[in-house]
């Protein structure tokens, strides 16, 4: 039987984010990205993605879509047979990240979005000292997050603003996890650390951890070669 994947997106971000994996899987697999953009809470983004998903499926989630994957896991554990996580977090909003929500939404409101994104948003999906010296995949990648940002528009950044400021604690849930898993990282990620994948993998029982060297936030575009071996992996495909 044909294996079906769920691509869950980071935050103002689509299947673009995933294109590469998706054109090494070719016919291989059924797949099906997930919409997280509609509703202002984890649950109901969760609620809708799997209204709309396969009967069984793996999982695949980066940074936001890695949130909403550990939300799919707390509605419907029994449908979901593998779990890749990528540059995520299982933790709630920190406060002082949570206060900076208003104040983008209020910007976004007054159609300030592509400033948002390109200051103060794709340059922290970037390697750490990306800075000093940007290579031509970094430029392509910038490029890419902001077309894919415009296209999705100013509701569904607050939408998604909205639903990562009020998530919940997803922590107590990890050791229920009783799935084969993969956490992938890269140690330059500026938004989610190493230490929070390490605490991811120490948590769920099955979950192997993978650090990518000198790779940011964002390795499906990065490193698109060994995300795609790692989903090759971990599905035994």
């Amino acid at each position: 039987m044909t294996q079906s994947i769920l691509f869950l997106p980071g935050m103002m971000c689509d299947g673009r984010l995933y294109g590469p994996q998706i054109k090494a899987l070719g016919s291989s697999c059924d797949y099906r990205i997930g919409d997280l953009g509609g509703y202002e809470s984890m649950s109901d983004i969760a609620t809708e993605v799997l209204a709309d998903a396969p009967a069984t499926f793996a999982l695949v989630g980066l940074s936001m879509g890695g949130i909403v994957a550990m939300e799919l896991m707390r509605q419907a554990p029994e449908r979901i047979t593998h779990l890749l996580l990528m540059s995520t977090n299982p933790f709630s909003e920190l406060p002082d990240i949570a206060k900076r929500r208003p104040l983008q939404i209020q910007a976004a409101d007054e159609g300030d979005l592509s400033r948002l994104m390109l200051e103060e948003f794709i340059p922290n999906y970037l390697p750490q000292d990306s800075d000093a010296g940007s290579s031509d995949n970094e430029e392509a990648i910038r490029d890419l997050c902001h077309a894919m940002a415009m296209d999705l528009g100013q509701g569904v950044f607050k939408r998604q603003s909205r639903a990562l400021m009020h998530r919940p604690d997803y922590s107590p849930d990890l050791p229920k996890y009783d799935l084969p898993c993969t956490i992938l990282c890269g140690d330059r990620d500026r938004l989610c650390p190493v230490s929070r994948h390490l605490y991811l993998a120490d948590e769920i029982p099955k979950a192997q951890l993978t650090v990518l060297e000198g790779i940011g936030h964002l390795p499906t575009l990065e490193a698109p070669n060994r995300v795609f071996e790692a989903i090759e992996s971990l599905l035994d495909l």
